[in-house]
């Protein structure tokens, strides 16, 4: 749901918040309602950029250089790239669809993709509120650590040999 991210950052934009944001990647089906905001919006060329296709060590630096970071998913099983985002040490606003909360946890904040004034608000709050973002960056980080291919194996193992022994 991205082009409803982009117009809520136009409007934004409009409406005196100095919020400028980084599309990476690939808008694939929806790239066509992205172009029609970015049309509807005379101010979309200063506060919206899109990079296509980027190496994912150059994805990496653009995390680091970040102030924050969107999720605007409907449709994930386990979101890697979230999760990214998360051991970058970002504070994270994110769709509400599952399974980012049960990702994400309390350490982010929450908007539905579909619906742009909740993510102008979700934006705003993270915007209007230092220590906010830094809570929910640390929080995030420290959450995102425990996420690693050690502690999958072995808590597959473990679940596999709990359900083999019943």
């Amino acid at each position: 749901h991205q082009w409803n991210v982009a117009e809520a950052v136009c409007q934004l934009n409009q409406e005196g918040f100095p919020i400028r944001i980084k599309f990476i990647g690939s808008i694939l089906d929806s790239f066509e309602k992205f172009k029609d905001i970015l049309e509807k919006y005379p101010n979309s060329k200063k506060c919206i950029e899109y990079i296509s296709g980027l190496p994912h060590e150059e994805l990496i630096f653009h995390y680091h250089i970040s102030d924050a970071f969107i999720f605007a998913s409907t449709c994930e099983n386990m979101p890697i790239i979230l999760i990214e985002a998360m051991s970058a040490g970002l504070p994270i606003i994110s769709s509400s669809y599952g399974p980012m909360p049960e990702v994400l946890g309390s350490s982010g904040i929450y908007f539905d993709p579909r619906d742009v004034k909740s993510i102008k608000d979700a934006i705003k709050l993270l915007y209007e509120n230092e220590k906010v973002r830094e809570i929910i960056a640390n929080d995030s980080y420290d959450k995102a650590i425990k996420y690693t291919w050690e502690n999958c194996s072995n808590n597959t193992l473990d679940y596999i040999c709990k359900i083999g022994l019943k």
